[in-house]
């Protein structure tokens, strides 16, 4: 019920606001089933549940034509919505700006796949993606620093919790 998600994504442009990762179909009237990342040119909205309504906002926009590694971690056995849901650019954690209604204390379920780089709808976001992991755990701030590789996606996960804990990992091919 505890995860981490975490890629590398270089965006070329924020001209919609358009689903980087999620089940997400729309912006009106839609639901973001699961977990949905909304990247924008002036912030980055995280859903995760069964609406609009539960969500982290950060204010810090992701930069423009550079890598970075995204990563979040949920880890439902905290109580405050700071606690269960943390946001990094990097190895940096992000402020998280404004927290919608309360981040559930299980992981929410759905009968759709997750989409990478679109939304279901067929509008895809303008960026490249690499090396997206999952990881069955709320990873420590440590990890995401090792994962952060100093600017540089990891040949191979080193053995430990993180081999341990790693569900999924997708290299996508792209040498970052």
């Amino acid at each position: 019920t505890s995860f981490t998600l975490n890629f590398w994504l270089n965006p070329s442009s924020f001209t919609s606001p358009y689903t980087l990762l999620g089940t997400k179909t729309g912006f009106s009237g839609d639901s973001a089933k699961g977990i949905a990342f909304d990247v924008r040119s002036t912030f980055l909205i995280i859903y995760l549940g069964d609406d609009f309504s539960n969500y982290a906002r950060v204010n810090n926009p992701l930069p423009l034509n550079e890598w970075t590694l995204l990563s979040v971690i949920y880890d439902c056995s905290q109580s405050t919505n700071a606690d269960k849901f943390k946001i990094y650019y990097g190895s940096t954690q992000q402020t998280v700006n404004t927290f919608g209604g309360t981040i559930p204390s299980t992981s929410p379920t759905t009968g759709r796949s997750l989409i990478l780089g679109k939304q279901a709808t067929g509008n895809c976001i303008e960026t490249d993606v690499s090396n997206l992991t999952i990881f069955s755990s709320a990873l420590q701030g440590s990890d995401i620093t090792t994962l952060y590789n100093n600017g540089s996606p990891l040949k191979n996960i080193p053995s430990g919790t993180l081999t341990n804990d790693l569900t999924a990992w997708y290299k996508l091919n792209v040498d970052t």
